[in-house]
């Protein structure tokens, strides 16, 4: 027996007419509908209809089937890819040799400004306008003035003798100022 058939019951498949281009089911452990679709040359895709209304469920089923199978037919990957995946892809692209330099760089500019505003968002042309908008005041706001509060590591995590009460943290160069009692 297939692991596929362990983890969905016959019985938990829905009563989808077979001429369907996908499987309606409901996974063990939950009351809501899923689908199984495969599209030739990406695989095969599980999604949570979040419903447990059967006609609910075969209507989001079409309409995620359909979504899928446009952006299968314009190139578009069916999964969405995190921020983290790529600039990992976006880094290990060939380059000359003389820009492999300036690689770890690169790498925490992209991880710092991009990887932390977008986050596991998908990426659109507002996502970009926000960003450029975020990015000219990075250092003049909360996030650029105090990283290590939002988790970003810099100066700090270099050793530098950063300290919140005696101290102000200035710009990207990690230049440090006395602040006057």
């Amino acid at each position: 027996m297939s692991e596929n058939h362990r983890k969905h019951r016959i019985s938990t498949v829905g009563q989808a007419p077979p001429s369907q281009p996908f499987t309606l089911f409901i996974p063990t452990g939950t009351k809501n509908y899923s689908i199984r679709i495969s599209i030739a040359g990406h695989g095969q895709q599980r999604i949570a209809l979040k419903t447990a209304f059967y006609p609910d469920a075969l209507s989001l089923a079409y309409r995620k089937y359909w979504d899928a199978v446009n952006k299968a037919e314009s190139g578009q990957p069916l999964k969405i890819k995190t921020t983290e995946s790529l600039i990992k892809e976006w880094m290990n692209l060939s380059r000359p040799p003389e820009l492999h330099q300036k690689t770890s760089y690169r790498q925490t500019v992209m991880t710092r400004y991009f990887g932390s505003f977008i986050g596991n968002q998908s990426i659109t042309d507002k996502t970009m306008t926000a960003y450029q908008q975020w990015r000219n005041t990075y250092w003049t706001e909360e996030t650029g003035q105090r990283p290590h509060l939002f988790g970003i590591s810099t100066c700090k995590a270099r050793g530098c003798p950063y300290k919140e009460s005696g101290q102000a943290y200035q710009n990207a160069s990690y230049r440090l100022n006395k602040e006057s009692p």
